[in-house]
C-alpha cells in the first residue's frame, strides 16, 4: 500500500514536473585552455595569479545528500549554474514569487542554468530524492 502511494506520488512530481515551462537551457560555455607558459629564470615585478572570478553562482547537486550549500543568494536578473555532480540525471522544481518551474532533465556531469529576475525566496528541490534549499533573490 505504502509502494503505491509512493508510485503515485511521484508520476505526480513528475506529471507537474513535465507540464511546467521552464526556461530555455543556455548551452554551457567551456573556458579556452590557459596557454603554456615558459619558465621565466626571474621578474622584476610579481605576477597576479589569482584565477579570474566565475561570471554568476553554481550549485552542485550532490544526489541523496543534497546540494552543496542550503542557502544560496543572488542578485535580481542573476544567473545560477546548477551542476549535477551525481551519477544519476535530475530535474529541479522552483517554487517562488514568480510561480512554480521545471528545469530540464540534468544528466550526470551536465549543468542546468536559470535566471531569477525577480526578487524573493525561492525553494528548489530535486524530484528525484526531495532534497531541498533555498534561494534568495536580492
Amino acid at each position: 500500500m505504502k509502494l503505491q502511494a509512493i508510485v503515485g506520488i511521484l508520476l505526480v512530481l513528475a506529471l507537474v514536473a513535465g507540464c511546467s515551462p521552464s526556461a530555455p537551457q543556455a548551452a554551457p560555455s567551456e573556458p579556452a585552455p590557459a596557454p603554456a607558459v615558459p619558465p621565466q629564470e626571474q621578474s622584476a615585478a610579481p605576477v597576479d595569479t589569482a584565477p579570474a572570478a566565475p561570471s554568476g553562482d553554481e550549485v552542485h547537486i550532490l544526489g541523496k545528500e543534497g546540494f552543496d550549500r542550503e542557502e544560496v543568494s543572488v542578485s535580481a536578473g542573476g544567473t545560477i549554474r546548477f551542476v549535477n555532480d551525481d551519477a544519476k540525471p535530475m530535474t529541479l522544481t522552483f517554487k517562488g514569487p514568480s510561480g512554480n518551474s521545471a528545469s530540464s532533465l540534468i544528466k550526470s556531469g551536465e549543468s542546468y542554468e536559470k535566471t531569477f529576475d525577480m526578487a524573493g525566496t525561492y525553494q528548489f528541490w530535486t524530484v528525484a530524492y526531495g532534497v531541498r534549499a533555498t534561494l534568495n533573490v536580492e
